[in-house]
């Protein structure tokens, strides 16, 4: 009747049931308004319990940690329970939505967001490629990169205008467990060593947990722990990841700690005459939201052995 159209519409985790592959009248689609957004956080199958869609249907459509399982949200329903000071229909309740309310939860951060926190998203041809390294950066005028949620508008209009109008962008990013959810994204770059005391020692079934630092000593602010690649490291191997964690403002060393995977049932991870330990040759860490990259050596090329913190630094390359 008026012509008109509405500004903006977020869609919080839109419902897959009778929604999911239907035509614009019916559900939510880029026409409805000149700028829609779409947080996808439950976009499971139904039959597995997802709520909301996996369709990109916006301008733009953010999936945090895939736009599925969100981390935080696999507990049992008897810790929901108790955390719902014993009220079993609000337990149930968050046991069985977790992952849909994690969407207007992320969005209403987004509104403030910390400013040690840029609640930074990637383009990617699926979560899988981002998470695996491929598609890491936002290049060279910054075009693959859309902050999260809120502020999203102002500055997918400023890069894009109206060249996407058409399609959707889908970003990716990763969150915490809990609130605050905003995180920091690094691409880390491990190389294993090939020398003589690597390949004599052989591969090794572990996990290597990171910590970024500001300072060169270990002195200064560091971010939470972080894991990345639980499997088998062979001497040689490069094994390449993104990760989560606090945004570090000044990259200036890594320590990095190795964590053996022994089980009582598999002889092959039994370690009786020598020390569970890896040999690493180099390893880069660069972040998204800084735009900073640095490599960093063992000091005098020491394996890092089971559960021994170890802080690389540059000059030891």
């Amino acid at each position: 009747m008026f012509n008109l159209t509405i500004g903006r519409i977020t869609a919080l985790d839109p419902a897959e049931p009778h929604f999911s592959k239907t035509e614009a009248p019916v559900r939510l689609d880029r026409s409805a308004a000149h700028y829609v957004d779409v947080i996808h956080t439950d976009a499971s199958q139904f039959i597995r319990g997802g709520l909301g869609m996996t369709e990109s249907i916006g301008h733009v459509d953010y999936y945090p940690n895939g736009g599925t399982n969100q981390p935080g949200c696999t507990k049992s329903v008897f810790q929901y329970v108790k955390e719902a000071n014993g009220s079993f229909f609000h337990g149930v309740k968050k046991y069985l939505s977790c992952n849909h309310i994690r969407s207007h939860e992320f969005f209403l951060e987004s509104i403030t967001p910390n400013p040690r926190c840029k609640f930074m998203t990637m383009s990617c041809s699926s979560y899988q490629d981002f998470t695996s390294g491929k598609c890491f950066g936002c290049g060279e005028n910054k075009e693959k990169c859309i902050p999260f949620g809120f502020h999203g508008r102002k500055y997918y209009e400023k890069m894009f205008g109206h060249k996407h109008r058409h399609t959707s962008k889908v970003q990716y990013l990763i969150t915490g467990e809990t609130s605050p959810f905003c995180r920091g994204h690094y691409r880390i770059i491990v190389q294993v060593s090939k020398t003589n005391e690597s390949q004599t020692h052989g591969g090794e079934i572990g996990q290597l947990i990171f910590r970024m630092h500001s300072t060169s000593d270990g002195k200064g602010f560091k971010s939470d722990p972080v894991g990345f690649f639980s499997g088998f490291h062979e001497p040689g191997g490069l094994y390449v990841g993104v990760v989560a964690t606090n945004e570090v403002s000044h990259l200036k060393a890594i320590e990095i700690e190795w964590k053996y995977n022994s089980s009582l049932f598999n002889p092959l991870t039994w370690r009786i005459l020598s020390t569970p330990k890896i040999y690493l040759k180099k390893v880069t860490v660069e972040s998204l939201e800084l735009d900073q990259r640095i490599t960093v050596c063992a000091k005098s090329q020491k394996p890092l052995i089971n559960g021994i913190p170890q802080l690389m630094i540059r000059s030891y390359c």
